[in-house]
């Protein structure tokens, strides 16, 4: 049904899936390294400073790396512009972000976020963002095998620096967060030269507007994401201090790490999908139904997995001072045992167009996200939030479901078109 065979799918498939485990594995190495060295308090303060950066960083990205998975992997012939148009907005807003963020920082509260921290996190997280869209380019032109090798490369490069500075004897969280700053420029640099060799990197001001009203839906969904997967933990660090972030941050951790199975399989079929339903939208159901299915017995096994696993996981991984971490895991575990169909839902509406309807599910979530978290987060503490991790989730999966059904029944009625 697409320009590309079962087999360069199913490989495009493995070489992210393989690049993103082994990247998240890395990533997940550091963060252990880090947590070992720098102890509870100041880890807290690493993990909660990357949270607050990470809600506010759609300001500058926009969601612009999923909009340009899904229109170039509709039509490849105009990925040029966009990419270029998308590269310039996400380079000319991180200025005025970051700016901003800078001047709200000293406001917070400076235990869980000093402002050096929060100024050397958005300046990675920035440049994280640019790597991330040029790696959206290659992904919609089937090229996961570079997508995965530059990846590898990023967080290989990180873990080193980090083992340079453990071996240092260093337990400042600044250091760490220099050095996460110094990857994400290597990888920014390097992603950029390849894809200026491969397409060019124009500026284009008359396309940007286009590009912008085509993202506002991306980038809604992309905020409403951030806030159900991050706001948890910057409440924690804001509300319960540093000592609390410590613990809710491996749980959290670990947690995200396993999404990287069912983020590899959107993005392969995001594109693929998308394709496809320009030319069987019969084939697009039958394929996207049996993903659902695939990606939920999948869920529920990574679920019972790491809910079996959480108590030595955690004592071997970050050591015995984090102990109350491994209850915290045990209950987000559930997590995964939804996200992984709700992502499977989320390829297929994306590909055929429903984004926006998607957003207002998304949005739903986020509300209730927050709102449980600041009703329970002083009362039930760090298993309180916990537990609201779980219940936004649901409503994200029933949200997803509810219009994946809608969408079919659409399809079988003739009027529809």
């Amino acid at each position: 049904m697409t320009t590309f065979s079962r087999k360069q799918v199913l490989g495009n498939i493995a070489a992210l899936l393989s690049g993103t485990a082994l990247s998240r594995g890395l990533s997940a190495l550091i963060l252990i390294v880090v947590a070992r060295q720098v102890g509870p308090d100041a880890y807290g303060q690493y993990s909660a400073t990357i949270a607050l950066v990470g809600l506010v960083a759609i300001l500058c990205s926009l969601g612009l790396e999923h909009w340009l998975l899904y229109k170039g992997g509709g039509d490849r012939e105009h990925l040029d512009t966009w990419f270029s148009s998308s590269f310039w907005l996400t380079v000319l807003l991180g200025a005025g972000w970051m700016a901003g963020l800078w001047i709200v920082t000293p406001y917070l509260n400076p235990s869980s976020f000093p402002l050096n921290l929060v100024v050397l996190a958005s300046l990675a997280l920035w440049l994280e963002e640019v790597a991330r869209l040029i790696w959206s380019v290659f992904k919609a032109r089937m090229r996961n095998q570079l997508t995965s090798l530059l990846m590898i490369v990023s967080q290989g490069a990180f873990l080193a620096i980090c083992l340079f500075l453990a071996g240092m004897g260093s337990q400042a969280p600044s250091a760490y967060m220099a050095a996460r700053l110094v990857a994400a420029a290597l990888a920014a640099v390097a992603s950029g030269l390849l894809v200026w060799r491969e397409l060019g990197i124009r500026f284009r001001p008359g396309a940007m507007r286009p590009v912008l009203r085509g993202t506002l839906p991306f980038a809604a969904s992309s905020a409403f994401a951030v806030v159900y997967g991050r706001a948890d933990l910057a409440i924690v660090g804001n509300a319960l201090g540093k000592s609390a972030a410590g613990i809710y941050a491996p749980a959290l951790t670990l947690t995200n790490t396993l999404f990287l199975i069912p983020v590899a399989v959107y993005e392969v079929m995001v594109p693929l999908l998308s394709r496809g339903y320009k030319q069987d939208r019969a084939w697009t159901a039958r394929t996207a139904t049996w993903l659902v299915v695939g990606m939920l017995v999948v869920g529920v096994a990574l679920a019972a997995g790491l809910r079996w696993a959480a108590e030595p996981l955690v004592t071997l991984l970050y050591g015995p001072e984090f102990e109350s971490s491994a209850e915290v895991l045990a209950v987000l575990s559930g997590v995964l045992a939804m996200r992984c169909p709700t992502i499977a839902l989320a390829a297929l509406l994306v590909a055929v167009g429903w984004q926006s309807a998607r957003v207002g599910v998304q949005g739903v979530s986020a509300v209730v996200n927050v709102v449980l978290n600041l009703l329970v987060v002083h009362s039930l503490g760090v298993r309180g939030v916990a537990r609201v991790y779980l219940v936004s989730e649901l409503v994200l999966l029933l949200g997803h479901l509810g219009l994946f059904l809608l969408w079919v029944k659409s399809q079988r009625t003739p009027k529809s078109y």
